[in-house]
């Protein structure tokens, strides 16, 4: 029987690739169109926290709710590609049918003049790969 560990390791495969960002002076734009632009539909973009395989992670504030949220944004070459679409779908499908404590909190999902996106709850701290270096937690 799988662990646990093992199940999250699957239903997260698709963040594997997360890598801590260089350290920013500032906000930074979400793309080129966006030129200088931190806001993003409802969320004001602060900074970037890192980038991967599948695209990039930008701190950013709910304004609705008032809140950080860490918004994952698709890679632009992988918009066109349904698959990738849907494994953004089902990345959040699976993250928030999950409720523990160790696992962040979905809050939305969906895309905004032509960004797709997942807005999750934002966890203060280094990346599972920077911690696994670290000795932090063992694999």
């Amino acid at each position: 029987m799988p662990s646990v560990r093992d199940e999250i390791s699957k239903t997260f495969t698709s963040i594997a690739g997360l890598t801590e960002a260089e350290p920013h002076p500032g906000p930074a734009p979400l793309s080129p169109e966006y030129g200088e632009a931190r806001k993003f539909g409802v969320y004001e973009i602060i900074h970037p926290l890192g980038a991967g395989g599948m695209g990039r992670v930008y701190l950013a504030t709910d304004t609705r709710l008032g809140r950080r949220v860490a918004l994952k944004f698709l890679a632009a070459e992988l918009v066109a590609d349904q698959t990738s679409l849907l494994r953004l779908v089902q990345e959040a499908r699976a993250a928030s049918a999950l409720n523990h404590p160790n696992i962040l909190t979905i809050y939305d999902v969906g895309e905004f003049e032509g960004e797709h996106f997942i807005a999750s709850e934002y966890v203060e701290g280094v990346t599972l790969r920077t911690a696994m270096e670290r000795g932090l937690i063992n694999p």
